[in-house]
């Protein structure tokens, strides 16, 4: 898979079909997707506030890195830290959900100086 991630055609001309690389890839996210949202479900109920969890995800692996999967973990718990240390102290001179607001925030402001997240990969390919 990082084979046909990375250079597309050097995969191929080694034999590695492209298209079965992708379809694997997609059927693996699609059952770990199913998996989590089942747990999910079984943990939480089926309600709003399953999607309100979802929202959250975005900036937890923007802030990490897209391509990181420990930044995404740590971008997870720095994200959970900051709620709710945005939720105890800011929503006394902020009323109205500063809590649901501060991951959006501090995610646009680590991008403004870090492109790639904080673990991300730049590379940049020259052709």
């Amino acid at each position: 898979m990082q084979a046909t991630a990375d250079d597309e055609m050097a995969a191929l001309s080694l034999g590695i079909s492209a298209r079965f690389v992708y379809a694997a890839a997609w059927s693996i996210a699609f059952m770990a997707a199913g998996v989590g949202g089942t747990l999910l479900g079984n943990i939480n109920g089926i309600n709003i506030s399953v999607s309100h969890l979802g929202l959250l995800v975005l900036p937890a692996v923007v802030l990490g890195g897209l391509n990181s999967v420990p930044g995404a973990i740590v971008g997870g718990l720095i994200i959970g830290v900051l709620q709710n240390l945005s939720g105890a102290y800011l929503d006394h001179y902020f009323p109205g959900g500063v809590k649901e607001i501060a991951p959006f925030v501090f995610m646009v402001i680590i991008l403004l100086f870090k492109p790639y997240g904080l673990w991300g990969w730049e590379r940049i390919e020259r052709v």
